[in-house]
């Protein structure tokens, strides 16, 4: 482990450990399962480490809570209904 004193991030050379802060970070119980934009700029702040938005995008593809709740599904607008109810002041 080695500190850059420009950034103040930590380079996590272990690839345990690196999974093991990935896991902390994304699936703490306040403010965990964020997606991966999220969860890369939360570990960035901290830590760093090469291929890490890569590792990143892998653990949350292969979360199975993220991908229960993920919405894929179309956004669809509902149609607007016009009315004959009249507005006065």
């Amino acid at each position: 482990m080695s500190r850059n004193l420009v950034d103040m991030t930590v380079m996590i050379a272990s690839k345990e450990k690196q999974q093991i802060i990935l896991k902390e970070m994304h699936e703490c119980p306040i403010g965990g399962q964020q997606g991966v934009q999220r969860t890369f700029e939360r570990l960035k702040l901290y830590v760093t480490w090469p291929g890490m938005f890569h590792d990143v995008e892998e653990y949350i593809t292969n979360c199975r809570v993220c991908q229960q709740n993920k919405f894929t599904g179309p956004y669809i607008k509902a149609p607007f209904h016009e009315t004959d109810t009249q507005f006065h002041p």
